[in-house]
């Protein structure tokens, strides 16, 4: 069994260096960023992809999910990013 982890793409307050809360959207080149590793990863036949609940990690997700209409998506909050 192979595991991909992919990092969501760039956000717009992540450009900016401050914190995000869990709704923080992609950026415009965070979408871009999402798009090629969905091509690069579009011959893979993935199982399953799983995606935190982070609305920039869903949007990476989707964007992946275009290229893997087979896989089996699900959201966890186990991938949520905790500030200490």
């Amino acid at each position: 069994m192979f595991v991909y982890f992919v990092r969501h793409g760039k956000t717009i307050l992540g450009e900016k260096s401050v914190y995000q809360l869990g709704d923080t959207p992609l950026s415009e080149r965070g979408q871009k960023e999402a798009e090629l590793i969905a091509e690069r990863v579009s011959e893979v036949d993935f199982d399953a992809i799983v995606s935190s609940t982070f609305e920039r990690a869903r949007q990476t997700a989707t964007a992946i999910r275009k290229y893997q209409s087979k896989a089996d998506y699900f959201e966890t909050d186990h991938f949520v990013e905790i500030k200490r």
